[in-house]
């Protein structure tokens, strides 16, 4: 590679080699596509496959968290360039990125970088109490679209996403997961080194031949040292933030444990069963931290549930966090940075182009959910006694309601 044109050529150039095989991707297709999905036989043979590099990959080992840089013809650990320091614009937080010492340090970073993200940035499509509808809660692929479309409807309302209200839910949120993260004891085998992880393993980078035998994996741009944790987490396919069945979560452990040689130590081999077992915990964690979802509620639920042993007592502490003075405090600064309200009056209204029906509906949602009401400090009494959650169920009632409602009129 030349970055300039001082070299025979004269002019900048790079050599690159051709990957053997062909993505993934070309047979895995995500839910709702019209094309034929992978058989899930084969799935399971990438899988296992993928469990036994993990093994490989968990043997290269470095004493710190943190991405390699090239310096002076050495490789150094400098800061982390992990894939939730560096997505939705969070390259320009100015936070503590390394290199860790510690798993400890590493996740409270990740928290720290969540909840200034939740302050300041643009926060996209995340609406905490409203995750946007995934499409295996939905029978067709019409009745999906038609729950996104009133999941749009609802978020118009009142320009939720980047709201105060919105972004001090995910402040709650944030301070929540610290005090969890806290609490955790995280699975380490190797005391004091941490494993090499890819940064955005999919099926657009991984390539296979025509018996799904992976030939190679690319894009290893941001290749980083990780806790334990992090590297035996499940991979996320077709895409890094798509789950995968429990299937076949077992077969990318079994391929993990076969690659483990007949001399390691048998304490050594518990340690990773152990570690691969709560492997869904650090794949929820990961993911809302670095909000590569698009069902954040439904990840802390997760979370919380698998800490605390029950996913009930959310609703009740987010009520009771609504409030504390610190958070009423902070709601009133966090609102000094809302859009001028008569910009949100102007954009709704085009938005829904004078259609009443759909208008009226999004803002009794929007009423029904107090949103405007949680972190008022002397707000009227408040009509439910829980937190209002947006689930795949209200959308298919309302649904319901509007085929009734055009049945009526017709």
């Amino acid at each position: 590679m030349a970055a300039s044109s001082d070299n025979e050529t004269k002019v900048p150039f790079m050599l690159m080699s051709q990957a053997p095989g062909w993505p993934l991707s070309k047979v895995w297709v995500t839910a709702g596509s019209p094309l034929p999905d992978l058989d899930p036989s084969r799935k399971a043979r990438v899988l296992t496959q993928l469990g036994g590099i993990t093994w490989k990959l968990s043997q290269l080992r470095l004493d710190r968290i943190g991405s390699l840089f090239e310096e002076d013809g050495a490789f150094k650990i400098k800061g982390c360039l992990w894939r939730c320091y560096m997505l939705h614009e969070r390259f320009l937080i100015e936070g503590q990125r390394g290199p860790f010492a510690t798993d400890a340090e590493f996740y409270d970073s990740l928290v720290s970088t969540f909840l200034e993200q939740a302050e300041c940035l643009r926060l996209s499509h995340h609406c905490f109490v409203a995750p946007v509808p995934s499409r295996e809660d939905y029978e067709s692929d019409k009745q999906y679209r038609q729950a996104v479309d009133l999941w749009n409807d609802f978020i118009a309302v009142g320009d939720k996403i980047d709201s105060a209200d919105n972004r001090l839910d995910y402040i709650v949120a944030g301070n929540a997961l610290r005090d969890i993260v806290h609490k955790l004891d995280h699975p380490t085998v190797n005391q004091g080194t941490f494993p090499l992880c890819h940064a955005d393993l999919s099926v657009n980078n991984i390539y296979v031949d025509d018996d799904y035998n992976i030939t190679c994996i690319i894009d290893w741009a941001f290749t980083s040292s990780v806790p334990d944790s992090m590297l035996l987490a499940p991979p996320g396919l077709p895409q890094y933030g798509d789950k995968i069945t429990p299937e076949l979560h077992a077969a990318f452990i079994d391929g993990f444990v076969a690659a483990i040689g007949g001399s390691t130590k048998q304490s050594t081999v518990r340690g990773y069963r152990e570690s691969l077992g709560q492997g869904y915990l650090y794949w929820n964690l990961s993911r809302l931290l670095g909000l590569d979802s698009i069902g954040d509620y439904n990840l802390f639920a997760t979370v919380w549930q698998s800490t605390s042993g029950s996913e009930k007592g959310i609703g009740e502490y987010f009520l009771q966090q609504h409030r504390l003075p610190r958070y009423l405090q902070l709601y009133d600064e966090v609102q000094q940075e809302d859009r001028p309200m008569w910009k949100v009056e102007r954009d709704e209204k085009d938005y829904f182009r004078n259609d009443v029906f759909k208008h009226t509906i999004a803002k009794k949602l929007t009423l029904m959910s107090e949103w405007k009401a949680k972190y008022a400090a002397n707000s009227p009494r408040r009509i439910r006694q829980d937190t209002f959650v947006a689930s795949p169920n209200l959308w298919k009632w309302v649904l319901e309601f509007m085929e009734d409602w055009e049945e009526m009129l017709r």
